[in-house]
């Protein structure tokens, strides 16, 4: 390349450059508006980039946007059954409205178009659309594409082969469609090939080629098949039934059984719900028995005799549900004992005495539930107190006195639960505080709506694993500092929906894993500030739906590896880090406590945007590096070329 040659490259290339920065430094959508202060448009205001953002850092406030004039609000009824036409930007308010609810009803709807019903089918709850009594082909096929909990279609009456087959593609977990009041063999056929839970309550009775085919519906290995409605049922039609693959059968339509037909249903081997069961003779009681199901319910028996439930207790399940039965003897009670399943629940029992409650305590299972009992005296706690399981379950009881609370803490188990309390005195909170189980027990009184200072800090003496304060709905400074004195590992307080600094700070002394608080809303800096300082792995935060910059800058001070708020969606989009650590807290729901801890996950913090050098400024740079290489190249050849060549050296002869 001649020397002048490239000297007129470098040029080009250098006038282009320039010309790319001049663009772009006053075309930048940072460059400053004509009335910006004068220190900054004289370059007085700069930013110092960190290389690594500190935890404060990690949320930031969101930048202001220019102010945009609010949109005329959309008027709804508050009752959505009531709207009778329902347009597509009306379905996307619907949407947003009772997205948290998890439950849209518009019953009142007879029809709809294929542009609303396509909005519609993406909300992720409960979407109840019983007023439509016919379904077309089209239609269908927009509302397959619904993925939410379930869609109910109660107002169908009837049903054709090919929109079932299209109904059948649905993505939702669970179809309902109750208002079927006939089922030919074909359509289903089509309909068992839906992969969730299907519901068909409103057929009273089955033909056997059409249950053939329904029990052909496998869905997932977790499927559901009602029939609640069929109120007889033929052998034949049973053993059809019987093929089902499925997880959970509902026959609690059928108010009597015979022993042919109990044993033909004893084939089936998952759920079976036989809850409309009044009664049941000793022969039927006998062919169940080989029923090898993993949860039988039979809630509809109101009494049972030593004889049948002799029978019954050698039934081959896992759990066994009698919560209709209203009294018991000790007779049966001692026979019932003996069923060999982890789980028995006898909660329809209103009164228990000491006698019959030794004899069901001799039950080897590990859940015993009684949750229909509202009082209890000493003599039979101290009897209940012998069940050598893990969970006894008497959430009914509405009082308890300090003499029966100290008898039921010498239960052994590891889940103790009272529910059904609403208040608690000290020395009845003392009692309780008593129950030790084993290292893994749990204490749970989440009917509690109230309590103070005193009580507070004799549960704090409870030295188990969980504390389940969930019915809280207010707490002060005082009763929060006793609590924080608690040595639980993880104490729940999801009922909580307002929280000030003072308690916050009082709270976030507690020395435990983990700290609960599902039921706030809202935080304010403040407070948010305070529970930072919790020094345990889990902060649990899941309900907050909204957050100021402020306050979430200060909760991102919060050290431990589980910094829980899922559902928050009023932040900025830089402060999106503070969902950075997250972990999960054991759930103590109303249903089941857990027996370990759940597995605390850390993930790598995501940085919030960081300001630094533009990926142009980096090609002008390169630009300037290859002119110049360009130019020393071209400067060594032409200085090469002008040495004359050496000679070789001359040789002696």
């Amino acid at each position: 390349m001649k020397p002048r040659k490239s000297i007129i490259i470098t040029i080009v290339i250098l006038f282009a450059a320039v010309l790319v920065w001049w663009n772009s430094g006053n075309n930048s959508p940072s460059a400053k508006p004509e009335n910006a202060s004068a220190s900054e448009s004289n370059g007085a205001h700069r930013t110092t980039q960190a290389p690594h953002p500190s935890a404060e850092d990690r949320i930031r406030e969101q930048p202001q946007r220019p102010h945009r004039p609010s949109p005329t609000p959309i008027s709804l009824p508050t009752d959505t059954n009531e709207i009778r036409n329902l347009t597509p930007k009306e379905a996307r308010e619907l949407l947003r409205r009772y997205k948290e609810k998890g439950k849209l009803s518009l019953n009142g709807l007879t029809s709809l178009d294929a542009e609303t019903a396509a909005v519609l089918a993406g909300f992720e709850g409960h979407l109840h659309l019983n007023g439509l009594t016919s379904l077309s082909t089209e239609l269908a096929s927009t509302l397959k594409n619904f993925r939410g909990r379930a869609l109910f279609l109660d107002g169908l009456t009837s049903l054709d082969a090919s929109t079932a087959k299209v109904l059948a593609e649905c993505t939702g977990e669970t179809l309902i469609l109750d208002g079927l009041t006939s089922l030919d063999a074909v359509t289903a056929s089509v309909l068992a090939q839906y992969k969730g839970d299907l519901s068909l309550d409103g057929l009273t009775s089955l033909d056997a080629e059409t249950a053939k085919a329904l029990a052909k519906f496998k869905g997932n290995e977790q499927s559901q098949l009602s029939l609640a409605g069929m109120t007889s049922l033929d052998a034949e039609t049973a053993a059809a039934l019987a093929e089902f693959k499925g997880r959970h059968l509902n026959l609690s339509g059928l108010t009597s059984l015979d022993a042919e037909i109990a044993k033909v249903l004893a084939e089936f081997r998952r759920d079976l719900n036989l809850s409309g069961l009044t009664s049941l003779d000793a022969e039927a009681a006998k062919a169940l028995v080989e029923l090898d199901v993993d949860r039988l319910n039979l809630s509809g028996l109101t009494s049972l005799d030593a004889e049948t439930a002799q029978s019954l207790a050698r039934l081959k399940g896992d759990q066994f549900c009698l919560d209709g039965l209203t009294s018991l003897d000790a007779e049966t009670a001692k026979v019932l004992a003996e069923f060999k399943g982890s789980y028995l629940n006898l909660d329809g029992l209103t009164s228990l005495d000491a006698e019959t409650a030794q004899s069901l305590a001799e039950f080897k299972g590990d859940q015993f539930c009684l949750a229909g009992l509202t009082s209890l005296d000493a003599e039979t706690a101290k009897a209940l107190a012998e069940f050598e399981g893990g969970t006894l379950y008497l959430a009914g009881l509405t009082s308890l006195d300090a003499e029966t609370a100290k008898a039921l803490a010498e239960f052994k188990g590891d889940s103790l639960r009272f529910d059904g309390l609403t208040s608690l005195d000290s020395e009845t909170a003392e009692a309780v505080a008593e129950f030790k189980g084993d290292e893994q027990s749990q204490l749970s009184l989440a009917g509690l709506t109230s309590l103070d200072a005193e009580a507070a800090k004799a549960l704090a003496e409870f030295k188990g694993r969980i504390l389940n304060l969930a019915g809280l709905t207010a707490l002060d400074a005082e009763t929060a500092k006793a609590l924080a004195e608690s040595q639980v590992n993880y104490l729940y307080l999801n009922g909580l929906t307002s929280l000030d600094a003072e308690t916050a700070k009082a709270l976030a002394e507690l020395k435990g894993v983990g700290l609960s608080l599902d039921g706030l809303t809202s935080l304010d800096a403040e407070t948010a500030k305070a529970l930072a300082e919790f020094k345990g792995e889990i902060l649990e935060l899941d309900d907050l739906t909204e957050l100021t910059p402020e306050a979430a800058k200060a909760l991102a001070v919060f050290k431990g590896s589980g910094l829980n708020i899922d559902r928050l969606n009023a932040i900025s989009t830089s402060s999106q880090a503070a969902r950075s650590t997250k972990g999960d807290l054991p759930k103590a729901g109303p249903s089941q406590m857990p027996k370990r801890p759940a597995q605390v996950t850390a993930q790598t913090p995501v940085a919030a945007p960081q300001s630094g050098t533009p990926a142009w400024q980096w090609l002008l740079g390169a630009a300037f590096l290859l002119s110049a290489l360009v130019v020393y190249l071209a400067g060594k050849r032409k200085t090469y070329r002008n040495i004359p060549p050496k000679r070789p050296p001359h040789k002696i002869s």
